[in-house]
């Protein structure tokens, strides 16, 4: 699933250059279920009016949705859309380049309730956001020796037996163009 998700990322950059991740934070969201139908079409119009807000029409980015574990640091339903930099606001855009770049920097964006980080400009920090975003959305299976991780993963092995439409919890807006053949 990373695969994807990296060609995207180097697609975007390819067309513009540094990136940025961002984690919106989505309270509103944690009332629903996870893999519903109502958690995938919110999300989508929950990021993509953020992203709007921020580059306009033409925005360009990838989103993926996770819902932390509480009492963890991305505790809660929250988005991950990475976007070009230059699409940002000029004073996002300073905001952010002030801030360390790389795991573990970046800033708090205010307006939005929002972190955003650069990504390191090479082929191996992409891939490594291309991992973190694309694992599984449910934090609770982040860590086997997490107390909830044993009904974390009943709860998973219940929903693939189900076998339900599946929900998607990743997208991408004006990426495919960008990427060559």
């Amino acid at each position: 699933k990373h695969h994807a998700r990296l060609r995207h990322l180097n697609g975007m950059y390819d067309a513009y250059g540094p990136l940025v991740m961002l984690r919106l934070s989505l309270p509103a969201l944690d009332a629903y279920p996870l893999y519903s139908k109502d958690m995938s079409t919110r999300s989508r119009a929950a990021v993509l009016s953020v992203m709007r807000d921020l580059s306009g029409k033409h925005t360009v980015y990838t989103s993926d949705v996770q819902r932390g574990e509480q009492g963890q640091l991305q505790a809660g339903t929250h988005a991950h859309p990475v976007t070009p930099l230059i699409l940002l606001p000029d004073d996002y855009r300073d905001r952010l380049q002030a801030a360390p770049h790389g795991s573990g920097g970046g800033t708090e964006l205010p307006r939005h309730a929002a972190h955003g980080v650069v990504i390191l400009p090479t082929a191996d920090d992409r891939e490594a956001v291309a991992r973190y975003v694309t694992r599984h959305p449910d934090g609770r299976l982040d860590n086997p020796n997490s107390p909830v991780y044993l009904q974390a993963l009943e709860d998973e092995l219940r929903r693939l037996a189900q076998k339900n439409q599946p929900v998607k919890l990743g997208w991408s807006k004006n990426v495919l163009p960008l990427l060559s053949t």
